[in-house]
């Protein structure tokens, strides 16, 4: 934009969560710095200061701190009372034991929020909402909010946005509603929503001391039968515990036979109390047609990381879209020479992705896979170099802390594959040797 003429440009946000909030955001900064006449609106129909279904955003709610780290290039600063938990520790439940991963460096730290208000009772005092954060700091720098839902948009010389029975024209319309946004009718784009996963979600209230003593900053991962789901986590929050299960068979009834299993109540106990529970879809593949004349989507409704840090995708996608809006243009060329890339790039990493997670249905099925990794997961004292690799990898499994393809590249690494090798071959030919843990 340098030497030409400051042009306006009217931009409406499709949703008001956190790829919304951060694409105005972005926005709001790159036409300051670029001197461009910007006005933005947002789209949202929930209050995410409600508590309960009213504010959800049904989101497990894990954040990796890299990405809260990016809040000082916004000028945003993270409440305390905003950071539930900061975990420490993922425990992954086999048959041959725990695989415990420790965060590895700083730069890995995760922490937990929650995005709404949290659920109706239980919850302490001043309890901060990821998401109003952000749209409250979009609005603080001259976004408006229009707090309803947007039922039509419309392709036309200008894209036309109808909310709330009345309609208005804008140059450009940013998708940001996710998966799991209020309907609504796309008249003249061939835009189609990314491939969506079941999960089933639930809040179990123990009480601020119970979850510390229990949990304290480890997030536990469970590996249940495939009659109930893929596999499931508990992640402490505050007073909380957040229950997710992947790709959940029987939906609640899911839930129920999960939290009944012997090795979840051990975590748990008898005294968690269902505060409330939705039934999320989750993204698991690349949207199609993602942008279009004065048309792109963000966050979910885009590409997003699979199965983890969809926050960290949400701000990723909605700046680059944001960055191309404001000094490349609003057309599709535009869009697919500077934005497309990064989504077509997240999408190629969650291919790796998913091949690193074939080996989740193999430590289910197969009693040798987890007695292996439980030998090297546990002989750190006569083999660090592969114990710590292993280590990392597992947190980067859980976490998003890193891409799959870093993942895939320290999986392939010959000194980590080589000790894996002895590890399997010990389970092989001694199966009923007892391990370090006195599990056999």
């Amino acid at each position: 934009m340098s030497g030409a003429t400051p042009a306006s440009l009217r931009v409406a946000v499709v949703g008001g969560g956190p790829a919304g909030s951060f694409f105005a955001l972005y926005a709001l900064k790159y036409a300051a710095l670029a001197g461009r006449d910007l006005a933005i609106t947002l789209y949202e129909g929930k209050d995410f200061r409600q508590f309960g279904q009213a504010g959800c955003n049904m989101c497990a709610g894990i954040i990796p701190a890299s990405v809260l780290s990016q809040f000082g290039g916004l000028g945003l600063t993270v409440p305390p009372e905003l950071i539930l938990s900061r975990i420490s520790t993922y425990s992954l439940h086999t048959s041959a034991g725990s695989l415990d991963a420790t965060q590895p460096d700083p730069r890995a730290e995760i922490v937990s929020v929650y995005r709404g208000a949290g659920p109706r009772y239980g919850h302490p005092p001043g309890l901060v909402s990821f998401d109003e954060l952000l749209l409250e700091q979009a609005v603080a720098r001259g976004a408006r909010l229009r707090r309803g839902f947007v039922q039509a948009v419309r392709r036309g010389p200008m894209v036309e946005v109808e909310s709330g029975g009345e309609s208005e024209r804008y140059d450009l319309v940013v998708l940001a509603s996710g998966v799991n946004g209020h309907s609504l009718c796309l008249g003249g784009f061939a835009y189609r929503p990314p491939p969506a996963g079941a999960m089933c979600q639930t809040e179990l209230y123990l009480g601020q001391d119970e979850v510390q003593r229990r949990l304290g900053g480890s997030v536990h991962i469970f590996l249940p039968p495939d009659c109930i789901a893929t596999y499931g986590i508990l992640i402490p929050k505050g007073p909380f515990v957040t229950v997710s299960l992947l790709r959940a068979r029987s939906q609640m009834r899911s839930l129920r036979q999960f939290l009944a299993l012997e090795e979840v109540r051990a975590v748990l106990g008898a005294q968690a109390r269902p505060a409330c529970g939705c039934l999320p879809s989750i993204s698991v593949g690349l949207a199609t047609s993602i942008a279009d004349e004065g048309f792109v989507a963000v966050g979910d409704a885009s590409a997003t990381r699979l199965y983890k840090n969809g926050i960290g995708s949400a701000l990723a996608t909605a700046q680059r879209a944001a960055w191309t809006a404001v000094y490349r243009g609003c057309t599709r060329d535009d869009f697919e020479t500077h934005y497309l890339p990064l989504c077509r790039g997240i999408d190629r990493d969650n291919r790796i992705g998913r091949l690193l997670f074939l080996e989740v249905p193999a430590l289910k099925r197969f009693g040798v896979m987890p007695r292996a990794h439980y030998r090297l997961a546990t002989s750190a004292q006569h083999h660090q170099g592969a114990s710590e690799l292993h280590a990392r990898i597992l947190w980067g499994m859980f976490t998003g802390a890193y891409s799959y393809r870093d993942l895939l590249r320290m999986a392939t690494s010959p000194a980590l594959l080589s000790r894996l090798a002895l590890a399997f071959g010990s389970s092989l030919l001694r199966p009923k040797e007892c391990l370090p843990s006195g599990r056999c």
